[in-house]
């Protein structure tokens, strides 16, 4: 059975402004549970990447005159989220804490996200605007909210 395609206000309502929210609240967030800060820095890093995604492959669709990541270029962006997240059989992943997405880091992706929802805005007829992404500062976001190594299961 084929799928029908998401509508587009529910698209825009519903599943991109969740993906916005989520990429926020994962971003501030910290626990004193490793399996928990490092669910958050998965699911910051999975939406960030979902985000840019639909940016860079949808965008112009739904804004005229929009060129999206004008002023960044995405692969190293991309490159980094997968280091990170979801892509165990990809070359590129990191084990060395020094070498994971950080606190800083994880703020610049951010503010390139914020930068870019805004500059779609600005080509986006009523009906295709985004939610803005809140200002955050460095200081919100607590370094010890990156991954860290939890105990594994299995046989040893």
């Amino acid at each position: 059975m084929a799928v029908a395609p998401t509508p587009v206000r529910e698209l825009f309502k519903v599943h991109l402004s969740y993906a916005l929210g989520m990429l926020h609240g994962t971003l501030l967030r910290k626990s004193k549970d490793d399996v928990t800060n490092n669910a958050l820095m998965d699911a910051f890093c999975t939406y960030a990447r979902a985000l840019i995604e639909f940016l860079q492959k949808r965008g112009k669709k739904y804004a005229k005159n929009y060129e999206s990541f004008s002023k960044v270029s995405t692969k190293r962006l991309i490159q980094r989220l997968n280091s990170q997240v979801a892509h165990l059989i990809f070359d590129g992943r990191v084990a060395e804490q020094s070498a994971k997405i950080n606190g800083q880091e994880r703020f610049d992706i951010y503010e390139v996200l914020r930068a870019e929802v805004a500059a779609f805005n600005k080509h986006a007829d009523g009906q295709h605007k985004l939610p803005e992404l809140p200002p955050v500062s460095i200081q919100a976001i607590d370094r010890a909210s990156a991954t860290n190594v939890v105990q594994s299961i299995g046989p040893r």
